[in-house]
């Protein structure tokens, strides 16, 4: 019983691959400007739960339009999503692919409040991949809804002994995926 469900699963992932990609191709032959569908597409993909698909199809997109802020900030939000799935060697990296992609678009549209608390709210969760997650947090509180007050929450939050140590814990992972992905 469950070889079928894990034959589905495997099934179902494989279509939703092969659909990405031939979307990929049709958009090409088309000559049409792939970026908007892409985006609609990566959405779709995200949506559904389809993370590293989704975080393709953005790259994909901002290869053809790399100035498009909303491309930057579904591309930061499927990797954020995948750092918080993903195991400790690769965490780290898809922690700090987000971090760039969505400081980007905060870059790109700085008066886009969605960007601002998406980016804020990253910060806030995931200090322990980046350094100074809550520094970087307090310096943007002030433009974010209840900023300041949330950021106070997460400092507790992030205080004594057990904390210092998961935190030792995350970094050394973080270290080894770092090393094991260079080139």
């Amino acid at each position: 019983m469950q070889a079928n469900g894990l034959r589905n699963a495997s099934s179902l992932f494989v279509m939703r691959y092969f659909r990405a990609i031939i979307f990929l191709i049709v958009c090409s032959v088309q000559g049409a400007g792939p970026a908007p569908q892409l985006g609609k597409e990566g959405r779709s993909l995200y949506l559904e739960g389809e993370f590293k698909q989704a975080a393709r199809i953005f790259e994909a997109a901002l290869e053809a339009q790399p100035g498009r802020s909303d491309l930057h900030f579904w591309l930061g939000k499927s990797y954020a999503r995948l750092a918080s799935i993903s195991g400790p060697l690769f965490a780290p990296v898809n922690a700090r692919k987000a971090q760039s992609n969505l400081e980007n678009a905060v870059r790109l549209a700085p008066d886009n409040q969605a960007y601002r608390e998406e980016l804020f709210d990253f910060y806030l969760d995931s200090p322990e991949w980046l350094k100074g997650g809550l520094g970087r947090a307090q310096s943007i509180s002030e433009k974010v809804d209840n900023g300041p007050s949330r950021l106070i929450e997460a400092k507790k939050a992030r205080s004594g002994a057990g904390w210092h140590i998961q935190r030792v814990v995350l970094w050394t992972s973080g270290m080894v995926g770092s090393l094991l992905m260079a080139p």
